[in-house]
């Protein structure tokens, strides 16, 4: 680079300016030192930076070697909370090199004429910004937003190392793996903020030759590096998602790197090559991330894409550049096209351990540790500690999706972290006191789906054909004619239970199985939309039914891998239906007991039609249920998934505010109507509903009524009798009352001969207590007997049996003399009310003198005809008198 590209800069320590000699010699004396970074002709921009010793450069047995040595390290680092990274290297005066970035300028740092000078690295001048509050963060770009859906993705990388790389590091094996562990951690750093976590699980070493051959041409170098990738794949221990060569090769035409467009997952080419090219590993890095972006399926950034820096890292041609960060609006949009074809297949899994075990700044949060940046020098956020992978001082996390890091608090309880992707997924919640989400729970293996009843869930998926039919061939795919799949019979392209790709031989369904064999559709469209045209082949076949309909078999073979969980996506998915209480799993049609008897026992019912059962045996709740079996008002969700929602349900908290809602939007709009109308709000209501429901006012008369023709009939409730259960119209007349206590000993035979007061030839009595008949018609007591009251109890000691009260009628005109039957014959239950007193015998046996009936009062005319003028003239006193009991012949002595 020219000289006047180059920008003079000040270095100092305590006011004191340095030399190249003076900054080795502070190096050495102090475990840490601060320099001061000024222009000379911009006085405003300053850095003020502490570096400390990089004691994660190198390996364990080399730090040995150096130490018994007494050598010093000579190479330092500079973290920032706000995620701004610098390095230093002092080792000689004439190689004094640094990397120093502020905000989002970067400057590499060398020495001209025993002075220091920065080389700018975007062609963004000599002026950097001021320095901002070590708090504050550097923020993504805003269109990031606009491409992203909140999702993790999680790619499992391998890097392989040819001969000419251990070489070139004096064939130190550990200084090979400390590069590619630095390249891996910077690349992870790049696509963190797309929610893309890449995770170094698989590092080789060619220590002894080149295991395929690497040329100059690196077309041919591709292709001979992924045949040779397939052959690690076999093996479970080096599975991964995408696989990258690493070497000193020169290649032709100035290419650095090379990759096949949207091959992510694929079995036969999602891999890259590229070239250590660079001193800085972070120039490697971005090489590396470039071509996994064409894995991604991301082309070259054309003109016109939003990009913060004057290129972004999918430019054509990014070598040069050791500070490339952010990635265009273009590459984003071309990320959410790759994603929305499903060209994650593999990459739903999170990995479990990092290449090289167990150890701070892989990525992986593991035991001791309380974060991980993923690497030792700098960290995406300020709540961790890059060098040790613990909390910052105040934070309460680091990362996960549970953890807010604009703050380093965990998320409010009931948030989201990871949704559900299908109807047998359910979704999981952060429970507002640790940054980590839940495990990833789903609906118990073996359970309807919820969205397909005639299909089962399983591993988190339904087994339903129509929609998987729908992701591969689009909206008007579904499943095809049963008589399709006798093809999985051949092994063919056409239908199969199986293909290797390795050897690209098929495998033939068995009978019992050909449902659960290869996926046969029928489509209006004639290319499947799911995957790349790199990675997906479309087969057609079809047959002709009697009434001579053409059915389609559409089917396709692909070369993505489902990482370790999910397997080729144009087989059958397991869990579907293939007969009565079988399902499929693995291309073989099961039976459904073989699943369910190895899951948690939960029954869908124990949950009360409010929840449903997880895969760990619990009830997944509704919103506003809780408990085991979601009978409860509660949080939902569940005890492994978390609660959905902060606040239970409360049904009656509820209803209280609907009604004060009501009341006050009533009492409102009472106020407003009677203000601007000067009429009451109720009293219009009312008149409108009797207008519409036809109510009649009701009339009061404005007298007692008299009493009704025929004689005097007092109402049952005010008979003086009616209180003990009487025919009200007998009277009872004599003295009160005698209390009777209850019976001491077992109701008698009332037949027998030591009661005479009972043995009265007129009467019938009965031993069963619960017996009921009537007397016999011939028979004429003197006088009506209840023989519920004195016949059915027996006496206490000391009191004589009450004789049986006579009556008298209140209508004697009805009665004739020869009549023979009685007022009251039957006998009832000892539960009613105590026997009726003794009444005093009446006077006379005469009847009573029958009374003139008085004369109802005229009413008034009712009728439209004339009503006649004759009245009656009634004398109120006369018709009094009648009623008097002076002028009766009852005796009430």
């Amino acid at each position: 680079m020219a000289a006047s590209n180059l920008c003079p800069v000040l270095l100092s320590n305590n006011d004191e300016p340095l030399t190249p000699d003076s900054l080795i010699n502070l190096s050495r004396s102090q475990s840490s030192f601060s320099i001061n970074v000024s222009s000379p002709s911009n006085s405003e921009a300053y850095r003020l930076l502490v570096f400390y010793p990089n004691n994660e450069l190198f390996g364990a047995n080399l730090l040995t070697n150096i130490s018994s040595s007494n050598n010093s390290l000579c190479h330092f680092i500079s973290n920032f909370d706000n995620g701004e990274s610098n390095a230093l290297s002092t080792c000689s005066a004439d190689s004094i090199t640094g990397m120093f970035q502020f905000g989002n300028y970067h400057y590499a740092l060398s020495t001209d004429h025993n002075k220091f000078v920065l080389n700018p690295q975007n062609g963004q001048g000599c002026s950097w910004p001021q320095a901002r509050h070590k708090r504050s963060i550097t923020n993504t770009p805003e269109y990031y937003a606009d491409y992203l859906d909140g999702r993790m993705r999680y790619v499992e990388l391998a890097f392989i190392a040819d001969n000419s790389v251990y070489k070139k590091y004096d064939s130190n094996e550990e200084k090979v793996h400390d590069r590619l562990h630095a390249i891996a951690n910077i690349v992870n750093s790049l696509y963190v903020p797309l929610n893309i976590r890449v995770t170094l699980v698989w590092a080789e070493i060619w220590t002894v030759g080149n295991k395929v051959e690497i040329t100059e041409d690196s077309d041919k170098t591709l292709l001979n590096f992924l045949f040779y990738r397939r052959s690690i794949m076999k093996d479970p221990k080096t599975h991964h998602d995408n696989a990258q060569l690493v070497t000193d090769v020169t290649f032709l035409s100035n290419v650095i790197g090379k990759a096949y467009k949207g091959t992510m997952c694929s079995y036969d080419y999602s891999g890259g090559v590229i070239m250590d090219h660079h001193s800085n590993a972070a120039s490697v890095a971005a090489t590396s991330a470039h071509e996994m972006g064409h894995s991604f399926g991301m082309e070259h950034d054309p003109k016109g894409c939003k990009c913060p820096q004057d290129i972004c890292i999918m430019n054509a041609s990014n070598g040069g550049y050791a500070s490339l960060s952010h990635w265009s609006s273009c590459s984003l949009e071309y990320l959410e096209k790759s994603l929305g074809r499903k060209m994650d297949y593999c990459l739903h899994n999170v990995p479990k351990t990092a290449f090289g075990g167990a150890k701070c700044g892989n990525g992986i949060v593991e035991e001791g540790e309380d974060c991980d940046c993923g690497n030792t020098t700098v960290c995406p956020n300020k709540c961790c500690v890059a060098s040790t992978c613990k909390l910052a001082k105040e934070a309460i996390c680091a990362s996960g999706d549970c953890c807010d890091i604009s703050t380093c608090q965990p998320k409010k309880k009931a948030t989201v972290c990871r949704p559900e992707i299908s109807s047998c997924d359910l979704p999981e919640f952060c429970d507002g006191t640790t940054g980590d989400c839940p495990a990833d729970f789903f609906v118990q293996n073996g359970l309807k789906c919820p969205d397909a009843p005639e299909d089962y869930c399983y591993e988190g998926e339904c087994g339903s054909r129509t929609a998987q039919c729908q992701m591969i061939w689009g909206p008007t795919g579904v499943d095809s004619n049963k008589a399709c799949y006798n093809y999985n019979l051949q092994s063919n392209i056409y239908g199969n239970c199986g293909h290797d790709p390795g050897t690209g031989i098929y495998t033939p369904c068995h009978k019992e199985n050909t449902l659960c064999g290869r996926l046969h559709c029928q489509s209006d469209n004639d290319k499947p939309v799911f995957g790349d045209a790199s990675t997906v082949t479309a087969a057609y076949n079809h047959f002709r039914l009697r009434d001579g309909k053409d059915i389609a078999c559409r089917v396709i073979q692909t070369t993505y891998t489902g990482g370790r969980k999910k397997h080729d996506p144009g087989m059958v998915q397991d869990g579907a239906v293939c007969g009565k209480n079988k399902l499929c799993i693995d291309s073989k049609c099961t039976n459904k007991s073989e699943v369910t008897n190895f899951a948690p026992k939960c029954d869908p019912q124990n949950c009360n039609s409010k929840g449903i059962c997880n895969s760990a045996g619990n009830c997944h709740c509704a919103y506003g249920y809780g408990g085991t079996s979601c009978d409860l008002p509660g949080y939902g969700g569940s005890v492994n998934s978390g609660p959905s929602t902060d606040q239970a349900f409360n049904a009656l908290l509820w209803l209280g505010v609907l009604l004060a809602c009501i009341c006050i939007a009533f009492c409102g709009a009472t106020w407003y109507y009677k203000k601007r109308k000067n009429k009451w709000l109720p009293k219009e209501m009312w008149n409108f509903t009797k207008e519409k429901l036809n109510i009649q006012a009701m009339l009061v008369p404005v007298r007692k009524a008299p009493p009704p023709p025929g004689g005097r009939h007092a109402g049952a409730r005010h008979d003086p009798n009616s209180v003990w259960g009487d025919n009200p119209n007998q009277i009872r007349v004599g003295s009160g009352r005698p209390v009777v206590p209850p019976p001491l000993v077992t109701i008698p035979n009332l037949n027998q001969p030591n009661l005479p007061m009972f043995n009265d030839p007129n009467v019938s009595y009965f031993s069963h207590p619960t017996s009921v008949t009537s007397s016999p018609s011939s028979v004429n007591p003197q006088h009506p007997v209840k023989h519920n009251r004195s016949g059915r109890r027996t006496q206490a000691p000391g009191f004589a049996a009450p004789k049986p009260p006579e009556t008298k009628a209140l209508n004697p005109s009805s009665r004739q003399p020869g009549d023979s039957s009685s007022d009251e014959n039957t006998l009832t239950s000892p539960d009613l009310p105590p026997p009726v007193p003794p009444h005093r015998d009446l006077s006379s046996n005469s009847l009573p003198v029958k009374k003139e009936k008085p004369k109802l009062p005229v009413k008034p005319p009712v009728a439209t005809k004339p009503v006649s003028t004759t009245t009656t003239n009634v004398n109120v006193k006369n018709l009094a008198a009648k009623f008097d009991v002076k002028n009766s012949n009852v005796n009430l002595e």
